[in-house]
């Protein structure tokens, strides 16, 4: 599923795109936001899981898409859409680590 949007996007990227360097530096780009989170916080937090990665994944790239071509700043669109991946990863983890053992326990 992922992979399809991924190459999807891509593709879409390179048909409005005439200019190598800046497809090359937009495909980094959204490497960094999509997957870094994931990949550093699954490496060495051990809360994180799979929903906190999802989560950061789509969150970062929509995050990044309204920086890009919605919201004109200063900063790169990098930035804050990288700060927002990790955070929604983090607390993706916690809320879904709490979630998911609470469903386990009895009703009292």
């Amino acid at each position: 599923g992922s992979v399809l949007l991924f190459s999807s996007v891509a593709t879409v990227m390179a048909c409005f795109r005439s200019n190598i360097y800046k497809l090359v530096g937009e495909s980094s780009v959204l490497s960094l936001v999509t997957r870094f989170a994931a990949l550093i916080f699954g490496l060495y937090w051990k809360k994180a899981n799979s929903a906190g990665a999802v989560l950061s994944m789509l969150t970062g790239f929509f995050t990044w898409i309204v920086f890009e071509f919605m919201y004109d700043t200063q900063l790169p669109t990098l930035i804050p859409a990288t700060i927002v991946s990790i955070v929604s990863l983090v607390m993706g983890s916690l809320i879904w680590t709490n979630i998911y053992e609470n469903r386990n326990q009895p009703v009292k």
